[in-house]
C-alpha cells in the first residue's frame, strides 16, 4: 500500500519526498500556469492545472479556463499530460483516474482516454470534493444545487449517480459503505447502500462553514468552530473513535486565528493551516504542527490521497507553493 507524499516549493521545481530522512525528488514546473489541485501518494502525484499561456480560471468572471490533468511518478523530473479536456479535483482509481468536469465526472483509462462521462446539470464553481472509497469501487462527490450541497455516490462506470437527500457541508469515507458527514447539528454516518443515517456525535452549536473532517485509521478527526458569548469563538482540532466515544481535543487555536485545513496521521501528528486575522483582514496564513512528526511537517506539507480525501465547501489549498516557480508565483484559484 502506498504511503504519503510530502512537498514544498523549491526554486523552479516542486520538491517531493516520502518521509523524514527519505530521498528528495524534483519535478520541474516550467510551462505550468494556474494549479487548481495537487494530491498524491508515495508512488504517483496528480495535478490539475493550465499550461502557461492557456486561458486561466476566473471564477468572478465566470471563466473556467483550460485545466488539464497531469501526472508524475516518484522520481520523474517532468509532468506528463494525461488529459486535455477540462479536469479538476483528480483522484486515482484502481485502473485509471476520475476528474470533475464542472458538471459531472469524467472517468479516464490509464493512458488518459475517456472511458465514461457522467453529466449532471450545468457547470458549477462549487468544489466537487471528489473522493474514492477505500476499496476503490465507489466515487463520492458533492453535487451543488444552487447553494445546496448533496452527497452523491456512484460506481465509476454507472450511468446514473445516486444523490442522497441529505445536505452536507463536508464528508469523508469511514469504510467502503459508510460516509461521515456534517451540516450543523450532530456528526452523522450515512450507509451508502441503504441510505440510512445515524448520529455519531452531538456537537455544541458548531459553525458548519468552518467544519472539516477526515478519517485516519480508527479515529475521526474534525476541526470545529464553536461561537462563545464572552470569548467570541473557540476553534479546536479533535478526534473521536468510530463508535463516537473517547473524544479528545488535540489543538486549540488562538483567539485571532481560524483553522483553514489540516492533514492528520495515525500517530497523532497533524499539519494545520491557519488564518490569522486583524479585525476582518487576513494578515497571515501560518502553519501549526503537532505530534511526533511536528518538526518534519514544519518544512514539508503532506498531500491528501484519493482515499484519504477530506472535503470542505470552501477552497482548500492542498499545497502552498510559496516560493517563486519559474520566476513567477504559481497562481491558484481553488484547491480542495
Amino acid at each position: 500500500m502506498s504511503g504519503r507524499a510530502f512537498v514544498r516549493g523549491d526554486g523552479e521545481a516542486l520538491a517531493v519526498t516520502t518521509g523524514s530522512g527519505e530521498a528528495e525528488h524534483a519535478i520541474a514546473m516550467d510551462g505550468i500556469g494556474s494549479v487548481s489541485a495537487l494530491r498524491g501518494d508515495s508512488s504517483e502525484l496528480l495535478m490539475t492545472a493550465s499550461r502557461a499561456g492557456d486561458p486561466e480560471p476566473k471564477p468572478t468572471a465566470g471563466e473556467r479556463g483550460k485545466l488539464r490533468l497531469f501526472r508524475a511518478g516518484l522520481g520523474d523530473s517532468e509532468w506528463q499530460e494525461l488529459y486535455r479536456g477540462y479536469a479538476h479535483d483528480p483522484v486515482r482509481l484502481p485502473d485509471g483516474y476520475a476528474v470533475h468536469r464542472g458538471a459531472g465526472i469524467t472517468v479516464l483509462a490509464e493512458d488518459g482516454r475517456v472511458v465514461h462521462e457522467t453529466k449532471v446539470g450545468r457547470f458549477n464553481w462549487g468544489p466537487p470534493s471528489l473522493s474514492v472509497s477505500p476499496a476503490g469501487d465507489r466515487i463520492a462527490w458533492t453535487r451543488w444545487k444552487g447553494d445546496d450541497q448533496k452527497l452523491t455516490v456512484q460506481r465509476p462506470l454507472d450511468e446514473k449517480p445516486h444523490t442522497f437527500p441529505q445536505s452536507c457541508h463536508c464528508y469523508a469515507w469511514v469504510d467502503d459503505t459508510t460516509l461521515v458527514y456534517y451540516l450543523g447539528g450532530p456528526l452523522r454516518l450515512l450507509d451508502v447502500e441503504t441510505g440510512k443515517t445515524r448520529q455519531l456525535l452531538e456537537l455544541e452549536h458548531a459553525d458548519a462553514s468552518h467544519f472539516h473532517v477526515q478519517v485516519v485509521g480508527d479515529r475521526i478527526w474534525f476541526a470545529v468552530l464553536v461561537p462563545k458569548r464572552l470569548l467570541g469563538r473557540e476553534v479546536t482540532l479533535r478526534h473521536v473513535g468510530l463508535d463516537g466515544k473517547d473524544e479528545e481535543v488535540v489543538f486549540k487555536a488562538a483567539r485571532d486565528e481560524l483553522l483553514r485545513s489540516f492533514v492528520a496521521f495515525p500517530d497523532g501528528s497533524a499539519w494545520i493551516r491557519m488564518e490569522r486575522f486583524r479585525r476582518m483582514t487576513i494578515v497571515e496564513r501560518p502553519v501549526r504542527t503537532i505530534g511526533p512528526l511536528a518538526e518534519f511537517l514544519e518544512a514539508w506539507q503532506p498531500l491528501l490521497t484519493s482515499a484519504s480525501r477530506s472535503s470542505a465547501s470552501t477552497p482548500f489549498p492542498e499545497v502552498s507553493l510559496q516560493s517563486r516557480l519559474g520566476g513567477r508565483p504559481v497562481r491558484r484559484f481553488s484547491c480542495l
